[in-house]
């Protein structure tokens, strides 16, 4: 009688090339979802990635499927307590996309290469964000500029409205956005809380206010 042999499956063999390809299409994707997730702007990793950061690290336990952990990472988003509503179909399917090449991604490549990989994902992912945040604060910076200077001729008009202290240097041209639960906020007079209060309400997306301690 005849041994049965038992071969092991070899993963598939990708090129660089085609590595760095799925790599990147992997970060479009969950960038696209993440457009949806509500942080602008943060201090931490952690809240910049927002439930992205989850499925790195459960997709190279290799012990998920695609559905299963995209509806771990969409509990996640749905408990973050500035959503309101539903996420969009789009989000949850970019996502989900996201999730799947992941996981494929994690299958093709070897055993040896497989945290390297996820740490490109991982990192590429965090600054393409930084970026976004980055931009989106200059936005917000040069529209409170205007604003301002719609209000106050000077800078010592300006100063004087908001009782900035010598150790306090913002001026018209150098005052930075910040949010609520800034220390800036907190601490400024009511002049100053009803000028950003205002700005606040006309702001595209008062909803996505990052805590920015300026």
């Amino acid at each position: 009688m005849r041994k049965v042999i038992m071969l092991k499956a070899e993963k598939p063999k990708l090129s660089v090339v085609e590595v760095k390809a799925k790599i990147a299409e992997i970060i479009a994707l969950f960038d696209a979802y993440l457009d949806e997730y509500p942080i602008k702007s943060a201090k931490s990793k952690h809240a910049v990635m927002g439930p992205v950061a989850k499925v790195l690290d459960r997709a190279q336990a290799g012990q998920w499927d695609a559905e299963p952990l995209t509806g771990y990472a969409l509990r996640m988003h749905e408990m973050n307590p500035r959503v309101k509503g539903y996420v969009s179909q789009q989000a949850v399917e970019n996502l989900r996309k996201g999730t799947k090449a992941l996981l494929d991604l994690c299958y093709e490549i070897p055993v040896t290469g497989l945290a390297t990989t996820i740490e490109q994902i991982d990192y590429g992912l965090y600054f393409q964000r930084r970026q976004k945040g980055m931009v989106w604060l200059e936005t917000q910076r040069k529209a409170l500029t205007e604003y301002l200077q719609g209000k106050y001729p000077d800078d010592n008009a300006f100063r004087k409205a908001w009782g900035l202290g010598k150790a306090d240097t913002a001026t018209l041209q150098t005052i930075y956005f910040f949010g609520t639960s800034s220390k800036r906020y907190k601490s400024g007079n009511d002049l100053l809380k009803s000028d950003m209060d205002a700005f606040y309400q006309q702001m595209q997306e008062p909803e996505a206010i990052e805590e920015e301690d300026n």
